[in-house]
């Protein structure tokens, strides 16, 4: 196979979002035009080409960020062998330290990735290689903690700059090359770390007070000096930027002609960059893809495990009771595991063209170490988790860049991609860095860590999926001109310009605003229950006991919100059909503001009711008209993802409230206000950020053409279907299927109820069957599992805390979960996802009420873990199956002129769902106990029934077609299918997207109901 054809493997493909342009047009010179093309070249020449590349920059690379890592992580030895107590530290100043370094490196990487285009790189990274050696050096004289900060901001600066290594790379190397060389120059760093251990063991042992100097000073000493000797080597044998060598020829080793010729050739054809220049509004609309967001994400993330946990690894292992010097060597044999690690998947994943399948893996492992370090207390063990997370944080933080950097284009947008990867890196490496202040077992940083890296397990998933479809859609596009032999007009743009930019995954996150701000008001209220300020401020206990004596009153609290959210879902349904979209999420986030600041504001039980409903007015109008913009902007093939990943989000914002009241509960031991009125006001920030961004935003392309602007909505179709094109064939076929349908007569919710002038579109039908999918998915058990899993790990044997901290762990597992949705609930449809999900929870449940029973009963820590275990299960297949399906079909099955008014029913089933068990599982599980259980299993079942007999599948179907799928007369899924195809064969023009969508909703509409 030749290089060519390597690079179109469909392994590569599916991988890499490739860049769309293969044209020079970024301000190469005529030199550069008239080079050779690639296909002039042997494999052999290219072979040799990269084999001198990596000779000569990635080992003084690699050193650079050597010796970086070198002296970042100096100061977790330096502190084992005396720095806190010399310079009277207390331990919050020492993390402080920590800190600072990542709080200088956060605040230059943009300009630094800029400097790498105007200044020769050897300078750039030799300079910077010196100024933290430098530092570095300088801090064995600090003898003030404020001078001891000043210099890690210093070196934390420079490092920085150093960092851009990976930029650099990808400059000289193909998509495919990029994550073994990321990789080659990563791999020292772990060496740094067992190589400061071997530092800092020998400098203990013999250099302790030698010339009346500390151990730790010449600990500093030794590292600085080393590292500004090897800044001055970079200075003077670093290569520039790759044009530039192939051009001037004055490079040694770059010389020959024919080599500086394929240089030009792979730089044109793989990369792109060739003469690119920085510019600053492109940073602007490189801000706008969530590619960058997610993917950052996901390395910020995996950072984790290398920044954090690296710097406290000597201090995490010195706590297993070894001595300091024995702790230096210890130190060692983690670092030594995820250097083979990252050499070993970082082949693999060139190798076999996988790198996200490599990166789960890599998650996978990681995750497996903190639950190990969170498990055990043997000393074997620990070091064997400390193991498992190096060797797959190292090779998954490689894998990542190179992943990341090869899926955006044009050299601006990589630069903003690796500033914007810096701020998430160094942000979740500040967060960890206040939370491992535990000994001897951090916990809570070791769980802060595992679910970091359980969200990076989310943000790959996403992120694979995003970079498919789009390949995909890339592929068909150029195809399609192809076949009509016209050029693409997207080839001849700028890749700078263009920026890879798709805003259907901005309404995604958009929407995810609203959806997040749903599922944290729904689930802060758990934390605020059990607050002692709170429980007697509304008289429902004793605060001081945290006994609850009034548990009617207490749920009538909590439920008197769903009235407010069904309230408001009828409001939103109306308002939306009538005034827009966007105009009814703006009017529901006033009202949600109002309702939360009254409810953060409460002074007693009759202002928090009312707050209360407030506020579930706002949560209703939002929650039932966002779900209908967003399956109105996007193609209908990608409905069930897009409401998958909302789901996440709406899970998301449930733990986000959780993690938020477990950790205020440690503040002034849970006995101040604050705990949970600060909950309550925080969540004003997703309501002020979406109505300051929802006016911006584009509105349903099918409410614009329903309501006389079908010129923007022909507009914002082709922006989502064919990036702009008006005349692409299938924006062209579904603007006339909207049209047709726009025409059908909009229905008041007594219709819908009632059924009455609807005809064979059987309107009554649909609106029931949104509202009980709805209410099965509150009575399938989640809720009660929320409620009573603290109760279920009290069973296990496990203290109240580490109950509630496995209850917010059960919580993140429902998070990573909600990934399997993204792939499952549209290419297995909405059907075979309900009866499988229904079939499975049905059985965890059955389980768990037999185990926790007898766990109970006999007291048996090892069967109360056993049914413990199941709550994890449950919220595994729940996240999969029924989290996403009941938001998805309501907002699917409605004609256009009332599909808010629809959707409204949905969101009405959910709140009388949520609001019946929310008032039902407390009297339900103190009168059975865990038997409770087996109602929630005997409902899933029939929750099967339901489905398998009366909901058609809608997945793959466009919102047009799904009427007549209600055409039948019986409610029967086998007739409803029946009649489907018999009308399909009727008027094949509605399948095609014709005229005839009109003719045969009035033909519908004059049936007898």
């Amino acid at each position: 196979m030749s290089t060519t054809q390597a690079e179109k493997s469909p392994a590569s493909h599916v991988e890499i979002f490739h860049n769309e342009d293969k044209s020079a047009e970024i301000g190469v010179d005529e030199k550069a035009r008239d080079e050779l093309p690639l296909e002039s070249f042997t494999a052999k020449e290219e072979s040799n080409l990269v084999l001198r590349q990596d000779l000569i920059i990635l080992p003084l690379l690699a050193l650079a960020l050597f010796f970086g890592y070198l002296d970042r992580g100096n100061i977790g030895n330096a502190r084992i062998l005396g720095m806190q107590e010399d310079l009277d530290l207390t331990p919050q100043q020492y993390y402080n330290i920590v800190m600072m370094f990542f709080l200088g490196y956060m605040v230059v990487e943009l300009p630094a990735g800029m400097a790498l285009r105007y200044f020769q790189p050897r300078w750039v990274f030799g300079v910077a290689v010196i100024v933290f050696g430098v530092s570095a050096a300088s801090a064995s004289e600090a003898k003030h903690y404020a001078t001891l900060m000043g210099l890690r901001v210093l070196i934390g600066l420079a490092e920085a700059f150093a960092n851009n290594a990976y930029i650099f790379v990808s400059l000289w190397y193909k998509p495919s090359e990029l994550a073994l060389r990321t990789a080659l120059i990563y791999s020292l760093t772990p060496v740094a770390g067992a190589f400061s251990g071997i530092i800092s063991y020998g400098v203990g042992k013999n250099l302790e007070n030698s010339s009346g100097i500390r151990a730790w000073q010449w600990l500093f000493i030794i590292e600085g000096v080393i590292t500004v000797g090897m800044g001055f080597i970079i200075m003077a044998f670093l290569p520039g930027l790759p044009e530039s060598v192939a051009q001037k020829g004055h490079f040694p080793g770059f010389r020959d002609q024919r080599q500086r010729q394929l240089i030009l050739a792979r730089l044109r054809t793989s990369q792109n960059t060739e003469g690119a220049k920085f510019r600053w509004q492109q940073v602007v609309i490189a801000l706008k893809d969530p590619k960058i967001f997610l993917g950052a994400a996901m390395i910020g993330c995996q950072g984790v495990g290398i920044g954090a946990f690296g710097v406290f690894l000597p201090t995490f292992i010195n706590e297993f009771g070894f001595s300091p010097l024995q702790t230096q060597l210890y130190s060692m044999i983690p670092y030594a595991f995820g250097l083979v690690g990252l050499l070993t998947g970082s082949w693999l994943a060139d190798r076999l063209g996988q790198k996200a399948m490599m990166i789960l893996v890599c998650l996978s492992t990681t995750i497996a170490g903190f639950i190990i370090l969170l498990s055990t207390t043997n000393k074997v063990a620990l070091v064997a988790g400390a193991c498992f997370v190096t060797t797959g944080a190292y090779p998954g933080l490689a894998i990542g860049v190179a992943w990341y950097l090869s899926c955006h284009g044009g050299y601006t947008k990589r630069a903003t991609s690796i500033w914007i990867c810096q701020i998430f890196v160094q942000s979740y490496s500040i967060i960890s860095t206040q939370t491992y202040r535990d000994p001897p077992r951090f916990i809570l940083g070791h769980g802060v860590s595992l679910g970091l890296y359980s969200l990076g397990v989310i943000c790959t998933a996403v992120l694979y999926q995003i970079c498919k479809r789009a390949n995909a859609a890339k592929t068909r596009r150029a195809q399609g001109y192809e076949a009509e032999g016209v050029e693409d007009p997207l080839a001849s743009r700028d890749i700078e310009e263009l920026c890879d930019y798709h805003p259907k995954y901005i309404v995604c996150l958009v929407a995810g605003l609203g959806i997040m701000f749903e599922g944290y008001d729904q689930g802060v209220m758990s934390g605020v229950n059990i607050s002692p300020s709170y429980i007697d401020l509304v008289k429902i206990g004793d605060g001081a006991t945290g006994t609850i004596t009034r548990p009617t009153k207490q749920g009538g609290l909590v439920s008197i919100y769903y009235l407010g959210t069904l309230l408001g879902a009828l409001m939103g349904g109306a308002l939306s059909d009538k005034i827009g979209r966007r105009k009814a999420i703006f009017f529901g986030c006033i009202w949600g503001i109002f309702g939360q600041s009254m409810q953060s504001a409460a002074q007693n039980a009759a202002w928090m009711l009312c707050a209360r409903l407030i506020g579930g007015v706002g949560t209703g109008c939002i929650s039932a008209v966002i779900p209908v913009w967003g399956s109105e902007l996007v193609a209908h093939d990608m409905r069930g993802m897009v409401m998958a990943f909302e789901m996440f989000i709406n899970f998301a914002g449930i733990s986000t409230s959780y993690w938020l009241e477990y950790g205020l509960s440690f503040l002034n031991h849970g006995n101040t206000e604050v705990r949970w009125r600060f909950p309550l006001a925080f969540v004003e920030i997703f309501l002020v950020a979406l109505m300051l961004i929802i006016p911006f935003m584009p509105e349903s392309p099918r409410w614009d053409i329903a309501n006389g602007k079908q010129e923007r909505g022909r507009k914002t179709l082709a922006i989502f279907r064919a990036r702009g094109d008006i005349n692409q064939a299938d924006v062209v076929a579904e603007f006339n299927e909207i049209v047709a349908a726009a025409e059908y007569p909009a229905r008041s919710y007594f219709h819908l109820v009632t059924g009455i002038k609807s005809g064979d579109l059987h309107l009554g039908r649909r609106a029931f069957l949104a509202a009980w999918l709805q209410i099965m998915q509150a009575w399938t058990g989640v809720t009660s599992v929320v409620v009573y899993a603290p109760t279920l790990f009290r069973i296990a044997g496990f203290s109240q805390h580490k109950a509630n901290l496995l209850t917010g762990c059960a919580n993140l597992v429902t998070m990573v979960c909600c990934a399997f949705a993204f792939v499952t609930i549209d290419r297995y449809g909405r059907r075979k996802v309900l009866m499988a999900g229904g079939f499975g929870q049905s059985l965890s449940f059955f389980i768990l009420g037999a185990l926790s029973k007898v766990g109970e009963d006999k007291q048996s820590q090892s069967i109360g873990a056993a049914a413990g275990s199941f709550v994890f299960i449950y919220n595994a297949i729940f996240a999969a199956t029924w989290l996403s399906v009941p938001w998805v079909y309501p907002s699917e099955i409605f004609p256009l002129a009332i599909r808010a008014k629809g959707n409204a029913f949905g969101i009405i089933g959910w709140s009388l769902g949520c609001g019946s068990v929310s008032l039902a599982a407390p009297v339900m599980f103190q009168a059975l106990g865990p038997q409770g259980f087996y109602i929630h299993a005997v409902f899933n079942l029939l929750a099967v029934v339901m489905v398998f007999c009366f909901y058609p599948e809608t997945s793959c179907r466009t919102l047009e077609e799904i009427d007549l799928l209600f055409a039948s007369k019986t409610p029967f899924v086998w007739e409803t299918e029946k009649k489907f195809q018999e009308l399909k064969l009727q008027h094949s023009a509605l399948v095609r997207g014709g005229q005839d969508v009109k003719v045969i909703s009035e033909h519908l509409e004059g049936e007898k109901y």
